[in-house]
């Protein structure tokens, strides 16, 4: 999915693994304030394990944000998704 896309929705649906089981998220497509400006991020209130928010990342090309972590794009930072 484009990251175009993915700024005309609200929200999608990921099937994510958590605790050995695996189950559809509901991920939030959200702009949240850094020092740089707003950036767009995917964003869910549960905690998920660090293996998975890494798959994501490198599907999606965005920064995801979870209770327990924020993961990065690999050789991205922030500044690099504000105003995209």
């Amino acid at each position: 999915m484009e990251i175009s896309e993915l700024k005309q929705k609200k929200e999608i649906m990921i099937s994510v693994t958590r605790a050995g089981v695996k189950q559809k998220v509901t991920f939030e497509v959200t702009r949240e304030k850094t020092l740089s400006g707003e950036a767009l991020m995917l964003k869910v209130d549960k905690i998920i394990e660090m293996s998975e928010l890494l798959k994501l990342v490198e599907i999606y090309k965005i920064p995801v944000k979870s209770l327990n972590a924020l993961v990065l794009p690999q050789g991205k930072m922030l500044k690099d998704f504000v105003n995209i």
